[in-house]
């Protein structure tokens, strides 16, 4: 399927522009096993003045499938993955870096998860089409996932660090 076929080249992109990014910053960075990157949810481990910290990159998302842009606004957030299991807002990562245009918005996975918690209405039922999961629960079609969206203005709202993409 090309869908995932360009998620996953996507995706590679974003995860090597990290590294670039946390390189720059001053860390010495090591991809993970496929065991934790599967299990755990963790893609780099990132160790800087005798301090290890493990981070998943989640590149740039479009709010719908089929559209063409991927958007500088929204997040995606996984509660629940395609199996029914924990999504990766429940991982052992201890840092999320969203992508959007510029920069990376890196913050603590328990910081988040307790904004999700907080804020998405866990007791309506499950909105029918993305473009409605603004922090209402979506469910994909035949799947078992639990997902939401926020957008980059709430991901503000959690505690948070900016690394820009360009640092000249």
């Amino acid at each position: 399927n090309s869908d995932y076929k360009d998620s996953y080249i996507e995706g590679n992109i974003s995860e090597n522009l990290f590294v670039s990014v946390a390189e720059n910053n001053g860390f010495l960075v090591k991809e993970s096993s496929k065991n934790d990157n599967i299990f755990n949810h963790i893609d780099f481990y990132l160790t800087k003045d005798n301090i290890k910290i493990s981070f998943d990159v989640k590149g740039q998302k479009r709010k719908n499938r089929h559209d063409k842009n991927k958007s500088n606004e929204i997040v995606w957030v996984e509660l629940k993955n395609v199996k029914g299991k924990n999504g990766w807002l429940y991982g052992k990562q201890d840092y999320v870096a969203f992508e959007f245009d510029n920069e990376f918005i890196i913050v603590k996975r328990e910081h988040l998860k307790k904004y999700i918690e907080k804020t998405i209405d866990f007791s309506s039922p499950l909105v029918k089409n993305p473009s409605m999961a603004y922090k209402k629960l979506y469910q994909r079609k035949n799947r078992k996932d639990l997902i939401t969206i926020i957008n980059k203005s709430d991901l503000l709202l959690v505690p948070h660090r900016i690394w820009m993409k360009n640092q000249h």
